[in-house]
Order: C-alpha cells, then sequence, then structure tokens
C-alpha cells in the first residue's frame, strides 16, 4: 500500500487547480471559482481526489502478472472511501525504458504519481465513457466506496501512454470506476466535452474489457 499523503488546502488554492465543478471549497468559504475543462483535464486521480476529499491513497486489491485492480481511496476520521476503483490491463511486453516505474507500480505504486516523479509525460487516449449498471454483484464495492445504496457508476476507460526525450510509449489500458460523490457521468462529460459525446459506443475490444471489468468488481 502506498503511504497516504495529504496536500495542504492552502497550496491547492495557490496552485490554482481548484474546481467548482469538483465541489471544493475555499478555506475562506467564498464560492468556488469555475475552472475550464482545458486546466481540470490534465489532472491525474491522485490530484483529483485530494483536491476535493483532502487525502488519498491507494491500496492495490487484485494484483497479477497481466491485471491489477487498485482501490484508490480518501480517509477521513481513520476511515477509508473508495473514490475509484482502477482495472488496469498491462501490454503483453513492457518497454525496457520504464522497466524500474513498473516495477514500482507492481509493487502498489500508484501509475501516475511514479511516471510523473520520473519526468515522464502521461497522455490519456480516451477510449470509452459509460456507466456501470446497478446490480447487488456489485456489493462489496458499494461497501468499499463507504456503504452506498446500489447505484449506477461512471466509468472512464482509456490508453495511458508515457513519454520522454521524444520517445512515446503504450503503458496500460485503464477502467476507472468512480464513486458518485466524486466523479458522476455528468461530471464526466463537463470535464472532457466532445470527447464524451463521441465515445458512448461499445466496440467488441471494448466490450471485452468491460467484460473483465464486471468480472473483478464482481470478485473483489
Amino acid at each position: 500500500m502506498m503511504k497516504l499523503h495529504r496536500v495542504a488546502v492552502g497550496l491547492l488554492l495557490a496552485s490554482g487547480l481548484l474546481a467548482a465543478k469538483l465541489g471544493i471549497a475555499q478555506a475562506n468559504t467564498q464560492a468556488s471559482p469555475a475552472i475550464n475543462a482545458e486546466t481540470l483535464r490534465p489532472l491525474l486521480n491522485s490530484e483529483r481526489i485530494t483536491l476535493k476529499f483532502g487525502s488519498y491513497g491507494i491500496k492495490v486489491v487484485q494484483n497479477g502478472e497481466k491485471i491489477r485492480v487498485s482501490n484508490l481511496y480518501s480517509e477521513s476520521d481513520n476511515k477509508q472511501t473508495t473514490r475509484t476503483l482502477a482495472v488496469v490491463v498491462y501490454p503483453e511486453m513492457v518497454a525496457p525504458a520504464f522497466k524500474q516505474e513498473h516495477q514500482q507500480i507492481v509493487a502498489g505504486g500508484s501509475i501516475g504519481a511514479t511516471f510523473k516523479k520520473s519526468g515522464w509525460k502521461i497522455n490519456k487516449q480516451h477510449t470509452y465513457f459509460g456507466e456501470i449498471a446497478a446490480s447487488p454483484k456489485l456489493s462489496q464495492l458499494y461497501q468499499l466506496m463507504g456503504g452506498i445504496k446500489p447505484t449506477g457508476l461512471a466509468m472512464h476507460l482509456y490508453q495511458l501512454n508515457v513519454s520522454k526525450e521524444g520517445n512515446q510509449f503504450h503503458y496500460a489500458t485503464i477502467a476507472e470506476v468512480h464513486h458518485p460523490a466524486y466523479l458522476t457521468s455528468k461530471d464526466l462529460q463537463a470535464i472532457y466535452k466532445d470527447q464524451y459525446q463521441q465515445l458512448q459506443k461499445q466496440s467488441n475490444t471494448i466490450n471485452v474489457i468491460l467484460n473483465t471489468v464486471k468480472e473483478k468488481l464482481a470478485s473483489l
């Protein structure tokens, strides 16, 4: 499990990353200023969770050679609440250029934060936006999300690519399923705008991944 870290609200305010869409209140209790999608879009999931809930941690709940399931959570009063459940599918071959970073990730590190710390630029190639329908099979996930009632959960599927010194590599296919108090389908639509509208269709390739995601969520 990656060590839980906290970021001071004052530093976040100074960085200009405060988003009204994510429901963050300023320290002086004034209304949060609106933020454009271009500013909000490139933030890592860990940064968004920290921004909204004041803390972030990651726990790998299933770890295989080809697939990893990660619990991205916030913590309050010693209670962890899942904000995103991420299913990560690695490629057949991991490029030697980021072998060290991959080892850190396999050991439980946060993907985006690990690459960013090592100087890699991260690019998300979005492939699908949708929703996981409410189901009794997701009872364990609902418990991890703080015991919420069965409900549809927004999902974001993308290819994660990394680049450094003019070289770009595909690292993983990632499906993120979000807590409704963190990101809803409307939130994702506001952040990604036209891309959200254009990426609603389920191809055969996407259906294979979606079935894998559903299986992993049901087996938590």
